[in-house]
């Protein structure tokens, strides 16, 4: 047994890798010549390729082997399949292969991307590793079966050969198979997962996945005992939100993985005495010992390639027995001093004489410099292919949009990526290769000698617009020259939109206009509303602002711009190099005169914000978290925080990120997307746009809103924590507490009413104005960017409206008449001014020209400041740097971005000092009565909110405030603490029954977010009071999402709004027929079916027949009396119910009606809607079988003649019908 093998069973965790047979087997994985192993599963699978250990253990090992490796592993992928309703066809796409009846399998792809057997066609995998459990664990005892069984038709699938979701396709694989379970869940912090319960249901599921094995005859590897055992031990901790291993963890994992697959690990261990001359090796053979006393040299042949260095990321102090088998050097005998180790000639690592003879472990240089170029070499492979797999632009690759421009693009550039790959795969095999000699000098450092380190040259490159631009045109001309003369000429398109730009845009026959590169030309063409001007804060001709779409100010006010230069799309074999950079004024004279470059290389950075001591930016189709940890100013530590957000169209990704007044931050994400992340607390999915929202303390992801946005791209919050969303492409901008409840995934909200009064499309970014620096009469004002059908920034005054809010429009805050000018965000800063974010550029968007047209500028960008003329700005407020107390007191500030930076500031602060800080402020707040209490309590509860530590206290005062605009915020706030406060659905019920209108939309909003049938029952105390739109559109959503409970018990007879008979009927209403007709039969069941539109008769005389036994009547009087009811309702469809209902009655037996008259005679006369006289005028004819009686009742006025002569149609008697004529003949002839 290897020494590794040793540590790792003294451990615990030599899991050996088990096949079929008979249990109890455990035939080693047998690996072949040219093997390609594929891995199949959810985030585990990502994170493990994407790190490159197991790889690089994997083919180092068995550098003859020439393995390939390949993930086709997409975040929270189950193979469960889960009952969905026929809505989720549109979820699907019309997919093939996805559903059996009902049951749809749980792996969303792009639309057109193909199946997972259509993707293991391609790769025709020898060696499959499944990688699930994980996701559906959360399903716990209730989906275990079901897991079960789909697990073992998916094995017998694979086995086999599968049908693809391409007609007539089949794909044979029948691999070797490895089924490896999820690892344990780790205890992190008291704010997460807690594991206990977790770790029970990963166990049974592992179990479950190991009989599935036995019984299918393929291999298992069990890491969640392995992991399980290892942090029980204490040594370690593997992930870093309990669920998802850090880099160390995958380093770990990796060794853990390979050995079970029954590839041993070799030690690399050196032992020199100088004193002796004894040399001991493990893993490689010493050779050429020589030296004097001040230097030692000799070379060492390995075996094979050493175990890589763990990572900075996760890596505890103490690698303990993990880390006995890095390669370690001991040399005994050296003189007293530092000696310095050089591997063929460059600088591995320096210590003193003790800590040689002690061992020290290489960490870089020689055959571990060897390792590391392969692991880099294989994550580079890995991303490749990534971009091949999982490109960015799917809609345009293989979807929708691929014509007229993807189709010529994108299959030559697929192609170069296919061998870029396999050129990688070449080079890997080559690196894997032991080193046969490397040379090992040691040197004593004489005093005064000094260690020396290189850095990094940055070097700052620009594409020039103009050149571009002249190319295209060149091309242009060189194509017309080639047509022949006569071609058909296309016309006018009709219908353009009207702009305030003299040109056109280029798709529409416009022509490109390069005069505004200069910012100087394009400031002219800037035209702000009376009483301010505009300036240029910063361009591209000073600092790398290519593309620049997004931005902040940080607590020190510097303004942070993402720039994405490598929009749409990058080109393969170029590395993107999209940037986080940092402009500063540091002389205050309003204009950027230093910029340091944060981060580089990233990839479509369409959103990002500040937070934690980092930043948090989008990296398609991931959340990444980058950090500075040693105070140079550059991002030195990157994690992805999470996984499996779509790809569809690079610009409808996540993006335009903000973070919530209580400590949440937003992620907005535009339509065709399919996003699936995997969290600790279980899949989160969405499809076709919507909003995230993510806590960083506990990880938890959920979905804010789920609406068909086009492409959200723009989220403000207002003073009192109302937000206001706006769609970008449609240019609609909504209020958002409405359609922010809670809808489970496939559903969607229904469509909602714009708050804004006026629109223009596209938009892009919004602010409200809050700020001093600003007249008086445009506080409050909603600002928002166009960038296309009008250039510009439009102003809308807000408007309080009932429970929402409407808009009137206003002068436009500033227009353009250069059709290069693309506002894209928009923010006010520290001193008080608006700045714009302008993406400058004659092309805009990829759906309107190809991706890679020649004309896309990709090294123009401009900031632009917006200032009063007259007004003073704003002393800058810095929050970094302030104590706690200075914080404190930042939130007392008129401006929200003010407040808004202190509060992201003290999020990263010290919990129980700020929370110490909160508590004694609030505690004095309780009884305050100045002005601004109510808003301060609630500043409080916002800042212990994002650490969630609300204390009860407190928010039970801001519930019950005397302010409208707390106590609506502070219900927000329950709603958003429900889990930490166990009464919060009771105190709802006083907030659902509030005066304020907001207060009872919040509460409605919040009850949606419960489970259980007493959340709708506090929901429908809404029905007690006034109404509104806002009002009616978020009860009615709320009631369709608790559906899934309150159905089920009216099914089983259980009370419902038992006390509350509207509460009851609102339910009812929203039953299909089918449904009505199951439940138990009652009073409002009966009352329903009477009065609902469509309703076959025989379900109607049921209905009437069981209203007249509960009320000892017959069915002529119920009949009636419903007639009564739906004339006096304002139901749209009444009418409908009452033409049923009306046949019903004159199909009575006349002898019947004639006992009726009374009721009939009024039915006739005093009714409010005329079809409900019609039906009472047909009834009395059909009781008298003559019409004299029904004629001169109807003489007393013209409408009652009228209305006699309209229901003659529903008088089933022809000749009763034609005796009438001789008396309405006359009335004809007037």
């Amino acid at each position: 047994m290897t020494r590794h093998a040793i540590v790792l069973t003294l451990l615990g965790l030599l899991i050996p890798v088990s096949a079929s047979g008979s249990p109890g087997t455990t035939d080693r994985l047998t690996l072949k010549t040219g093997d390609r192993v594929v891995l199949l599963g959810g985030t585990f699978a990502e994170r493990l390729v994407s790190a490159g250990y197991f790889e690089t253990l994997l083919v180092s090992r068995q550098p003859k082997l020439r393995l390939s490796l390949r993930s086709l592993a997409w975040p929270a992928d189950e193979v469960t399949r889960k009952e969905f309703q026929f809505e989720l066809i549109r979820y699907m796409n019309g997919r093939r292969g996805w559903a059996e009846g009902d049951r749809v399998l749980l792996q969303p792809r792009p639309r057109d991307f193909g199946d997972v057997f259509s993707h293991l066609g391609r790769q025709q995998p020898t060696v499959l590793l499944l990688c699930f459990g994980f996701n559906e664990s959360f399903r716990g005892r209730a989906g275990l079966k079901d897991f079960q069984k789909d697990l073992e038709s998916f094995v017998r699938q694979l086995k086999r050969g599968a049908k693809t979701d391409q007609p007539k396709t089949r794909v044979t694989i029948s691999p070797q198979i490895v089924l490896v379970s999820p690892t344990a869940q780790e205890s992190i912090s008291p704010l997460a997962v807690e594991p206990s319960k977790r770790n029970e249901q990963l166990k049974m599921y592992s179990e479950a996945m190991g009989d599935v094995a036995r019984r299918a005859g393929v291999h298992f590897i069990d890491l969640f005992m392995a992991t399980r055992r290892l942090s029980a031990s204490g040594k370690t901790r593997l992930t870093f939100n309990g669920a998802h291993l850090t880099g160390y963890g995958n380093w770990v994992v990796s060794r853990i993985l390979v050995d079970s697959l029954g590839i041993d690990e070799q030690s690399w261990r050196v032992t020199l005495d100088r004193d002796s001359g004894q040399v001991t090796a493990h893993g490689t053979r010493v050779v050429d010992v020589a030296g004097d006393e001040k230097q030692l040299r000799f070379a060492t042949s390995d075996r094979q390639l050493p175990l890589p260095p763990p990572p900075a990321d996760g890596t505890p102090g103490q690698l303990g027995a993990l880390g006995d088998n890095l390669p370690t050097l001991v040399i005994k005998g050296l003189q007293a001093g530092r000696w310095t180790l050089k591997l063929n000639g460059k600088k591995s690592v320096t210590a003193t004489d003790k800590e040689w003879a002690a061992g020290v472990r290489l960490v870089r240089g020689g055959a571990v410099a060897a390792v590391e170029e392969l692991r880099g070499t294989i994550v580079d492979k890995n991303q490749q292919f990534y971009y091949r797999f999982r490109a960015v632009n799917g809609e345009y690759i293989y979807g929708r949009r691929k014509n007229p421009f993807g189709t010529k693009s994108f299959p030559p550039e697929m192609k170069k990526l296919d061998q870029m790959i396999q050129a990688r795969d070449e080079k890997i095999w080559y690196l894997a290769q032991p080193k046969p000699t490397v040379q090992f000098e040691l040197t004593r450092l004489e005093s005064g000698d000094r260690e020396t380190s290189c850095g990094d040259e940055f070097v700052e490159d620009s594409v020039s617009l103009v050149a571009a631009v002249q190319r295209f045109q060149g091309n242009q001309a060189k194509k017309k020259n080639r047509k022949k003369a006569g071609g058909k000429k296309r016309g006018k398109k009709k219908g353009s939109t009207k702009q305030n730009v003299s040109g056109k845009e280029i798709n529409r026959g416009g022509t490109i206009d390069l005069k505004s590169v200069d910012a100087e030309v394009a400031i002219k063409h800037l035209h702000v509303t009376e009483g301010f001007r505009i300036e240029l804060f910063a361009s591209e001709k000073d600092f790398p602002l290519h593309n620049p779409v997004s931005m902040t100010w940080d607590g020190r006010g510097r303004l942070w711009v993402s720039t994405m230069p490598s929009y749409p799309h990058a080109v393969p074999g170029e590395t993107p190099n999209d940037k986080l950079i940092i402009l500063e004024d540091t002389n205050g004279d309003g204009r950027a005169d230093k910029h340091s470059v944060f981060a580089d290389k990233l990839y479509l950075a369409a959103g990002f914000e500040l937070g934690d001591g980092g930043v948090y930016v989008a990296q398609q189709p991931n959340l990444v978290f980058l950090k500075d940890t040693d105070g140079d100013g550059r991002a030195d530590f990157r994690r992805v925080l999470l996984h499996g957000f779509g790809t569809e169209d690079s610009h409808h990704a996540i993006s335009a990120f903000t973070w919530g007044p209580g400590g949440g931050l937003y992620l907005h994400e535009g339509t065709f997307h399919h996003s699936q992340v995997e969290t600790p607390y279980g899949p989160v999915r969405l499809q076709y746009a919507g909003i995230f929202r993510y806590e960083p303390k506990t990880y938890r992801l959920e979905v804010f809103v789920s609406y068909p946005f086009a492409n959200p791209w723009g989220h403000v919050f207002d003073r009192w924590g109302q937000n206001f969303v706006a769609d970008a492409s449609g240019g609609s901008n909504y209020f958002g507490t409405a359609f922010s409840g809670r809808i489970d995934f496939p559903h969607k909200h229904a469509r909602m009413k714009e708050f804004t009064s006026t629109k223009v499309r596209p938009t892009c970014g919004c602010e409200l104005v809050s700020s001093r620096h600003f007249p008086d009469d445009f506080q409050g004002d909603f600002l928002l960017n166009n960038c296309i059908g009008f250039q510009g920034v439009k102003r809308h005054k807000v408007i309080p409206s009932d429970s929402g809010f409407t808009t009137r429009e206003l002068a436009p805050m500033v227009h353009s008449t250069d059709i290069n000018f693309r506002p894209v965000d928009i923010q006010l800063g520290p001193d008080g001014a608006l700045y714009l974010c302008d993406w400058f550029n004659p092309l805009i968007g990829h759906m309107q020209y190809s991706l890679r047209d020649q004309r896309r500028d990709h090294s123009h960008g401009r900031i632009w400041r917006i200032r009063h003329k007259t007004r003073p700005l704003l002393k800058p407020v810095h929050a970094e740097g302030r104590t706690v107390k200075q914080l404190a007191k930042q939130l007392l500030a008129h401006e929200d971005r003010t407040r808004y930076r202190a509060r992201r500031e003290l999020w990263q602060r010290d919990r129980d000092e700020v929370l110490a800080e909160m508590e004694g402020w609030a505690e004095g707040l309780v009884k305050a009565k100045h002005p601004g209490a109510e808003h301060e309590l609630l500043e409080a509860l916002w800042v212990m909110q994002g650490f969630h530590a609300v204390r009860p206290r407190y928010l039970k005062r801001a519930l019950r405030s005397p302010n409208k605009h707390a106590r609506a915020a502070a219900t927000r706030i329950l709603c958003f603490q429900r889990r930490e406060i166990p009464e919060a659905l009771e105190l709802l019920t006083s907030q659902i029954n509030d005066e304020f209108s907001r207060v009872r939309l919040e509460a409605i909003r919040a009850c949606s977010w419960f489970d259980g049938v007493e959340a709708v029952e506090v929901a429908l105390q809404a029905l007690n009071h006034p109404r509104d739109y806002y009002i009616d559109y978020t009860l009615g959503e709320t009631v369709r999402q608790l559906k899934k409970d309150w159905h089920p018990a009216l099914v089983a007879g259980s009370p419902v709004a038992v006390n509350h008979p509207a509460g009851l009927g609102y339910l009812l209403a929203r039953l299909t027929i089918p449904e009505l007709a199951k439940l138990k039969p009652g009073r409002a069941v009966f009352s329903e079916l009477v009065s609902r539109p469509r309703v076959p008769m025989a379900e109607r005389h049921r209905a009437l027949d069981g209203l007249a036994r509960l009320n000892g009547t017959d069915r002529l009087t119920e009949l009636v009396a419903a007639i009564g009811v739906s004339d006096a309702g304002d139901a749209a469809d009444a009418e409908l119910v009452l033409f049923d209902l009306a046949h019903m009655l004159t199909g009575q037996a006349p002898k019947k009606l004639g006992a009726a008259r009374k009721q009939l005679e009024r039915m006739a006369t005093k009714s409010g809607r005329g079809v409900t006289r019609q039906i009472g005028f047909a009834a009395l004819l059909t009781a008298d079988g003559k019409s004299a009686a029904a004629w001169k009742l109807a003489q007393g006025s013209v409408s009652g003649r009228l209305d006699l002569m309209q229901g003659l149609p529903l008088v089933p008697d022809p000749a009763l019908r034609d005796s009438l004529f001789p008396q309405i003949k006359p009335l004809l002839a007037r």
